[in-house]
């Protein structure tokens, strides 16, 4: 079960990372041998992108907001947030600029407390009354921090002795240094991808599927290609040579000391004239060295993706010195796209089956109304210690026009209680980004500037409400 709910994470994360971009282009076998990654990237893409339409606009809206606009959280639930009243989240964004402004306000015992950062060129700046007590902002520059450190009246006031800055600062130099020097552009990093994809031992061949002419790329993943896919990450990405020779000599000795022989394939199969991800199979098995206490599992498993179904079916076989029997678990997940003239649906459902026994873990049925923009999800979850099923089901409302796009939470219902909530998120695009603030220093304040940021604090509304929750 875990193996399964694993891959379907993977499945997710790469279907979020790409269902806004889908793209379509022709593939042969030189595509493959030029750029693989750039293939395989664009044909989950085109596969997701297309499967998972964006009818209401909704994804469309969010990224051009992404690029420059607004995004705009509001939460209010008694039941979900308890003692706060209301939970508020702005964010700008200008991706020209690279300047990100994040508004948020929280309502407590009928207190709102608002606290304004902003991000430009490495510089943070933090600013609000009800936080800080004054309308004064302040700053920390990333560039300069470690050195701005040193002699820190605010740092000495909150009772950090010299060998404790120095303490400190040794571990955020440590972190820097790490993300700096290994930080790779864009195109390094696309290229040391197909240099450790070329290292799988790909073959290629063409083949028909679903009535589709298709380019199949087929990898291997024994003990041999992992070692050498991670020491060429580890070469392309560590460039201090010291840490380099350390962090090899370490794998070096994992893969001396290890105790399971692996080989899988993997195997790709993209159609030639849209581009789109047609099928994908994982088969293979791991073997323990231990003589004494073998273990083996061997697992196959299949992604299967069409215009209106995504399968996800395989099985995996478990034998150990531990186990009478040989175990045998099969799995299946199905998610289909009904579309009619008025809505759209998706049904999604998963089993699990062991020793002649099926079980269905999760599923759920989301529908969504054209004309009026309104959804509903319809979710069953087994408990498995309880073999009970838990049903949820949530309405709400995807209102859309030409400059933004909300979505809204009507009602939350668990079995036979339904939860008041008022959700909304929202995105703009070409949303005006507030002023720039200019702030001071807070590691580089004077002593009398610390005072009285100490002081102001004291005297805030944030500091009164600690210390009414404290007492």
């Amino acid at each position: 079960m875990k193996r399964l709910l694993s891959v379907i994470l993977v499945l997710t994360m790469l279907f979020s990372c790409t269902v806004a971009f889908s793209s379509c282009s022709k593939v042969g076998e030189k595509s493959f041998e030029e750029d693989a990654q750039g293939v395989i990237k664009d044909s989950l893409k085109t596969a997701y992108g297309a499967f998972f339409a964006d009818e209401s606009g909704m994804g469309e809206m969010a990224s051009a907001a992404f690029r420059g606009g607004m995004m705009h959280l509001s939460l209010e639930s008694e039941t979900l947030l308890g003692e706060i009243d209301k939970i508020e989240e702005t964010v700008y964004f200008d991706e020209e600029t690279g300047r990100y402004v994040s508004d948020t306000a929280v309502t407590y015992a009928g207190e709102t407390l608002s606290l304004r950062a902003e991000l430009l060129d490495k510089v943070l700046t933090l600013s609000g009354e009800t936080v800080f007590g004054s309308t004064q902002a302040y700053a920390v520059n990333f560039a300069t921090m470690l050195a701005d450190m040193d002699g820190s009246h605010l740092l000495a006031f909150l009772g950090m002795t010299s060998e404790a800055i120095a303490e400190l600062k040794d571990q955020l130099s440590s972190l820097t240094d790490v993300l700096e020097e290994n930080a790779l552009t864009e195109a390094e990093e696309v290229a040391l991808v197909n240099e450790m994809l070329a290292l799988l031992r790909p073959t290629l061949a063409a083949e028909e599927l679903d009535g589709q002419d298709c380019i199949t790329v087929t990898y291997t993943i024994d003990n041999d290609t992992v070692y050498a896919a991670a020491k060429k990450w580890i070469e392309g990405t560590v460039k201090d040579e010291t840490k380099r020779a350390e962090e090899l000599a370490s794998l070096d000795e994992n893969v001396a000391n290890a105790d399971t022989n692996i080989l899988y394939t993997l195997k790709l199969s993209v159609a030639k004239k849209s581009g789109a991800l047609v099928r994908a199979e994982l088969s293979g098995s791991e073997n323990s060295l231990d003589e004494e206490y073998p273990e083996s599992t061997t697992m196959q498993m299949t992604l299967t993706v069409g215009e209106t179904e995504i399968s996800l079916s395989g099985s995996e076989k478990t034998s150990a010195w531990y186990q009478i029997e040989d175990k045998t678990t099969a799995y299946a997940v199905k998610l289909t796209k009904e579309v009619g003239e008025s809505e759209t649906k998706y049904v999604f459902s998963m089993s699990e089956t062991e020793d002649e026994e099926t079980k269905t873990p999760l599923s759920f049925t989301y529908t969504y109304a054209k004309e009026t923009g309104a959804f509903t999800l319809a979710l069953n979850a087994l408990d498995e210690e309880t073999e009970e099923v838990n049903s949820i089901s949530v309405a709400g409302k995807l209102i859309v026009d030409e400059t933004s796009a909300t979505l809204q939470l009507d009602s939350i219902t668990s079995g036979e209680v339904t939860l008041a909530v008022k959700f909304s998120l929202s995105f703009r695009k070409d949303a005006e980004m507030p002023a720039a603030a200019s702030g001071k220093n807070i590691l580089t304040l004077t002593e009398e500037e610390t005072e009285k940021f100490l002081t102001d604090f004291s005297e805030s509304k944030l500091a009164q409400l600690l210390g009414d929750i404290t007492e």
